[in-house]
């Protein structure tokens, strides 16, 4: 774990650990084993609770993110990773956060299905629907429309339109190289922040804590199948992000 003579905490959160470094403006996030999901137990990537914990998962989740980010950046899609220091840890920039939280569902599963109850089914085609929930644990991350986004100056409608722009491309580009691999990605969660120059940039993780991924068959693709197939896509350790 970083060194505290060298590092300071600044947010201890469900599934990682981020750190403000000594002389420098960009931040350590640590991966945790953590698994998030429901009251009961259940785990669920679009839960706000953490039910239990899988050795190892914190890396296999940071390698899975590496790569899909990496495949992000190499579609001009701006990321702030700026290196791997080990298996647990990232070096990315300082960002201001918006306070969104912007679902992409291909097919319906999870609190889309619970939501909406007798009116859609599991696994029903949505074509990449866009929702927006406002990021916010203690109010439940609940659903936002974009007239309030606006109305709220959260972000102003240019900048709406420009998140799904993007949400969009990180949709097609994930879908195009999951698709040969027989896997299908049905639905995922993005975050994103502000460069100094207010530049957005897509932030957080993507991996099976904020994406559900399924075989053509439907079976769940997790981490441990995902690490697999993606590791060799991760830059090479301490190399630029």
């Amino acid at each position: 774990m970083p060194e505290q003579s060298e590092q300071r905490l600044i947010y201890n959160g469900k599934t990682k650990t981020v750190y403000a470094e000594s002389g420098s403006d960009d931040i350590i996030i640590a991966f945790k084993d953590n698994v998030t999901g429901w009251p009961d137990g259940t785990p669920d990537p679009g839960g706000n609770f953490i039910v239990g914990t899988i050795p190892g998962s914190g890396k296999k989740n940071l390698t899975i993110t590496m790569a899909f980010f990496t495949l992000l950046r190499q579609a001009g899609i701006a990321t702030p990773i700026i290196q791997q220091l080990d298996e647990w840890q990232i070096r990315v920039e300082a960002l201001k956060l918006i306070p969104l939280e912007v679902i992409c569902r291909n097919q319906a599963t999870g609190s889309f299905v619970r939501r909406y109850g007798e009116f859609v089914q599991e696994g029903q085609p949505l074509d990449g629907l866009i929702e927006f929930t406002l990021k916010d644990d203690l109010l439940g991350d609940p659903l936002i429309t974009e007239e309030a986004v606006r109305k709220l100056s959260i972000i102003d409608a240019a900048e709406i339109e420009q998140i799904k722009r993007t949400v969009r491309q990180v949709n097609s580009v994930m879908q195009c190289f999951l698709a040969p691999l027989g896997i299908e990605l049905w639905d995922f969660k993005l975050e994103f922040g502000r460069r100094p120059n207010g530049e957005l940039v897509v932030r957080d993780e993507i991996c099976p804590r904020t994406a559900r991924f399924r075989r053509f068959d439907g079976r769940a693709v997790e981490a441990d199948e995902l690490y697999e197939l993606l590791r060799d896509l991760n830059p090479q350790r301490g190399g630029p992000g």
